[in-house]
């Protein structure tokens, strides 16, 4: 007696995580991922990147300070008033250069940014992007180097020179600085660089991870 046998189909293999994703390395998902990225760190330009409040008994509405990429507003002149009493230099004086070439740099790391999605290789995106993940970290090392300084270059001929000692004003939390309240804190500028270069690299991991996988489907 003759058996027939039926071929059975071959099980389908699940896809692998990294052929599942593939998408997400297509040219428009990349472009239009490094515009969105981009986007964040060029609406950054429009709001504060950090903010300090004063508060004290003769300024009962306090005083503030917020300091953008390229400018600082808010009641300088208040400020520099009392800067002048503890021996701080004026504000305008203080991160000139970065001021003057912020837009500029600005405007190339978001470029670069987004020329990284035109190249498919995973090592030339991950190249272009890093300034532009970078960049909050700079940005914020700039402003702590800042602060510093004006608490420890202070002008000890001021008229509270002898009584006030070098301090560092906090990038962010409350501290006491003679008679005010000093708070400070991170602006909503920051906050927007910060998801960006967070998205962006969260991105250049998962390519890269979707790039390592083998050969059969996955992209490379």
């Amino acid at each position: 007696m003759n058996v027939v046998t039926t071929p059975t189909a071959a099980p389908e293999t699940a896809r692998a995580p990294w052929t599942r994703g593939a998408w997400l390395l297509q040219p428009p998902v990349r472009v239009g991922f490094a515009l969105l990225v981009a986007g964040l760190f060029a609406a950054s330009y429009t709001q504060p990147l950090w903010v300090t409040r004063f508060r004290a008994p003769q300024y009962p509405q306090g005083l503030s300070l917020q300091v953008y990429l390229d400018r600082v507003t808010g009641d300088i002149q208040e400020v520099d008033i009392l800067n002048h009493y503890v021996g701080m230099r004026p504000i305008e004086q203080m991160a000139t250069f970065e001021r003057s070439i912020a837009i500029f740099a600005l405007a190339v790391v978001c470029g670069l940014g987004v020329w990284a999605a035109s190249f498919r290789r995973i090592h030339w995106q991950i190249l272009l992007v890093l300034p532009l993940v970078l960049f909050p970290l700079g940005m914020l090392l700039d402003l702590f180097a800042w602060l510093w300084y004006s608490g420890h270059a202070l002008d000890p001929t001021s008229p509270m020179g002898m009584t006030v000692k070098p301090f560092t004003p906090k990038l962010i939390g409350s501290q006491k600085v003679a008679n005010f309240e000093v708070t400070s804190g991170l602006g909503l500028g920051t906050y927007l660089q910060i998801a960006g270069a967070a998205l962006l690299a969260g991105a250049a991991f998962v390519g890269w991870k979707i790039s390592k996988g083998p050969a059969d489907g996955a992209p490379r």
